[in-house]
């Protein structure tokens, strides 16, 4: 919501991981057109296709920001930032369309400053917004959640990349995540 999309326009969403994933998803249930979904991991491109994105889009093509321009027919009218570093914001910046609106979902921990390019904010005059939104919750929220799951329409067992039996099994999921494991979303570890 945070985009506050119209019918139709195109979004990108840097980082698609689960947390960009969702924001594919999102994207799509809000009636977004294009949906440009940026990573590398083939297991994160498979869901992404799945939720709706239209176009796959690796981050390792150094001209892919270009490339987005080009099949969007100008920059693209929302961005999602769910990953990377300070950099990206600048990224972000370069293929969202003058008048659009640059979700932030990353967190910074560095404590440095965050350069934004001159050029890709517009010279101060892009009237390009960046919010910074964290994750809300509370009972309506997750109620309505529920109800895209129980409708379908959400399919969160899609994240599910891995499954363990026994909280014995804590220390092999972690190290999943800690090694940056590239077949992994979510690891799940039930308790039985």
């Amino acid at each position: 919501q945070a985009l506050e999309l119209q019918f139709g326009q195109s979004v990108a969403v840097l980082g698609i991981g689960p947390v960009g994933l969702m924001a594919v998803r999102a994207a799509v249930l809000q009636g977004a057109g294009k949906v440009f979904a940026i990573g590398s991991r083939p297991v994160c491109f498979h869901v992404a296709q799945e939720y709706g994105a239209t176009h796959l889009v690796d981050y390792h093509d150094p001209e892919y920001i270009d490339h987005i321009i080009a099949q969007n027919g100008g920059p693209v009218d929302g961005v999602v930032l769910c990953g990377g570093s300070e950099k990206e914001l600048s990224l972000g910046l370069k293929m969202l369309k003058n008048g659009g609106t640059l979700v932030n979902l990353s967190a910074y921990f560095s404590n440095a400053s965050i350069p934004i390019q001159p050029a890709v904010w517009g010279f101060g005059y892009g009237d390009k917004t960046i919010k910074g939104v964290g994750c809300g919750g509370g009972r309506l929220k997750l109620s309505r959640m529920a109800q895209l799951i129980a409708c379908g329409r959400v399919q969160p067992e899609k994240l599910i990349t891995h499954r363990f039996h026994g909280m014995d099994q804590i220390p092999v999921a972690m190290e999943l995540f800690l090694k940056h494991d590239r077949s992994l979303i979510k690891p799940v570890i039930y308790n039985d």
